[in-house]
């Protein structure tokens, strides 16, 4: 993940994880108006990212409402990859259970 640098350089960096940060940023400036911006996903996390701090970078630092987990270039499967990138998101959420909780079928992703 991209944005693991001093966030004093801001300007200096760019990537997924910045532009994510960015729209979280606009996100948030325009409430309580109604923003431009909804929601802000994080697109995907992946077995890479197991035992890495890619979901907490996400959900933490770049402030994204979710993130989308599974394959990049396939519909979704049950099997041991996917099931590793859900075990990463869970344990951060597991972690950060007093700011962050997984959504339900209540919550609308809008």
């Amino acid at each position: 993940m991209d944005c693991h640098n001093d966030r004093r350089n801001w300007g200096k960096y760019s990537g997924v994880c910045y532009e994510l940060s960015a729209a979280s940023k606009e996100r948030d400036r325009a409430k309580p108006r109604r923003p431009r911006i909804g929601k802000v996903f994080g697109w995907t996390i992946t077995d890479k990212e197991e035992n890495t701090d890619t979901a907490g970078t996400l959900l933490g630092f770049a402030k994204v409402d979710g993130l989308i987990y599974g394959e990049v270039l396939s519909h979704y499967r049950d099997n041991e990859s996917n099931r590793i990138a859900i075990r990463e998101i869970k344990k951060w959420l597991w972690n950060n259970s007093k700011t962050h909780r997984a959504a339900g079928q209540g919550d609308s992703p809008w």
